[in-house]
């Protein structure tokens, strides 16, 4: 093999090392809450942000996820819905499992609609009295903010924006939903154009 050819391989190789290893290109990896209270979880939860999501696409506001409990211990079966540009509704429903049945309270959650197809979600932060949840998934390409109120402060909009910017992910890039405050719970007021 030629020298030139295996030193220039090396080079290569330890220059990747290299960058690989700087806190710029290492993204923070996400730790999930320690505990999650099934009965706090449950009720509307209002989208208050979220990155950009091709199943989202189509959304224009009005985004709410429903929880309510499984029919097994510490499930959550999630129904997400948000208004469409032909006011329309878009629905999503899917079960939140715990990811490891050796700690099923915490916040690793396994969230699937069909099975056997999941997807690896984690609750990454809680506001107090369960008023507001960070939800991401730990590649980073997935983060949702979540209330029990159709609006945050911008104070405490900035505070968790500030502990997903502290997990790696891009808030940057956040979209902003609109919400226009109808109860999601009333049929008649998602269809509404």
């Amino acid at each position: 093999m030629d020298r030139r050819f295996l030193r220039g391989m090396i080079a290569i190789t330890l220059t990747g090392l290299a960058l690989a290893c700087q806190p710029s290109v290492l993204a923070q990896a996400p730790t999930a809450v320690p505990h999650l209270d099934d009965d706090q979880m449950k009720g509307v939860w209002y989208e208050i942000a979220h990155l950009p999501d091709k199943r989202e696409k189509t959304c224009i506001g009005d985004a709410f996820q429903l929880d309510a409990r499984g029919d097994k211990p510490n499930t959550l079966e999630w129904v997400d819905s948000c208004k469409t540009k032909s006011a329309y509704v878009n629905v999503h429903n899917s079960t939140a499992k715990p990811q490891n049945k050796k700690t099923p309270t915490d916040g690793h959650l396994k969230v699937g609609a069909f099975w056997p197809f999941t997807a690896k979600y984690w609750v990454i932060a809680l506001g107090p009295d369960y008023g507001w949840y960070l939800l991401g998934s730990p590649n980073h390409k997935n983060l949702w903010i979540y209330s029990k109120s159709p609006t945050l402060t911008p104070d405490v909009l900035a505070q968790i924006e500030s502990q997903a910017a502290a997990a790696g992910y891009p808030v940057a890039k956040l979209l902003l939903t609109v919400q226009s405050g109808q109860s999601p719970t009333a049929a008649p007021a998602l269809m509404a154009p």
